[in-house]
């Protein structure tokens, strides 16, 4: 496939795939951590996530009171261009 064509989903399909296939136990959990990022990112194409759009998402879950997580990291640590658009 195109990487132009990979969703965000295929992406966070394929994380679980490889939790799966090494036995990592936070596997467990990881459906439930992902599910606000699949809301959020799930139907972009990967290539268009960038810093700004994950910055949004981490500023708009502080506001809503959620606890820093997963989309903290993301920001922090993710493979996604650092620069801003």
């Amino acid at each position: 496939m195109a990487e132009s064509r990979v969703t965000m989903a295929q992406l966070f399909d394929a994380l679980v795939a490889d939790y799966a296939t090494n036995g990592r136990r936070s596997g467990a959990t990881l459906a439930f951590r992902l599910a606000p990022l699949r809301e959020a990112f799930g139907q972009d194409k990967a290539h268009d996530v960038k810093a700004a759009s994950i910055k949004r998402y981490t500023d708009q879950r502080r506001a809503a009171g959620k606890a820093r997580s997963l989309s903290t990291r993301m920001s922090h640590h993710g493979p996604w261009p650092t620069h801003a658009t």
